[in-house]
């Protein structure tokens, strides 16, 4: 039986993931002022279920962001974006599930919502899981 629901399992899977590559991982507003970049955010999470008569099976879309305080280190950004792409590509199971993750979407463009231009790579993941 489920104890935790998927998203929240697969969430704190990707979570550690990217936190053992040694990036400052944020979800629950952005982090203090002050705060050192570049530093990865755990934006929103979807998930659509599949119900059968023993399991929850269903896809999971968890938003990863990179964000920079200088606009000029693309390839920082960049690299740090294939980093957390192969990490969360190898993900193959949570302490419940099965699953498997795939790039839904990616985009880097500059932010300036802050006053300050920031670099913001957006990652959207799709996981499937079983």
């Amino acid at each position: 039986m489920v104890r935790i629901d998927p998203q929240q399992e697969i969430f704190s899977t990707i979570r550690k993931a990217i936190e053992e590559l040694g990036y400052s991982v944020y979800d629950a507003g952005m982090p203090p002022k002050g705060t050192p970049y570049p530093l990865v955010y755990l934006g929103y999470t979807q998930q659509n279920d599949t119900l059968t008569k023993s399991q929850i099976n269903g896809t999971v879309y968890q938003q990863v962001d990179i964000w920079h305080s200088d606009a000029r280190q693309r390839g920082t950004v960049s690299a740090m974006a294939l980093a957390i792409k192969r990490a969360c590509f190898a993900l193959t199971h949570t302490a419940s599930f099965s699953i498997g993750a795939k790039l839904n979407d990616q985009s880097i463009q500059p932010d300036d919502s802050s006053g300050i231009t920031l670099l913001r790579c957006m990652l959207e993941f799709k996981i499937t899981f079983s």
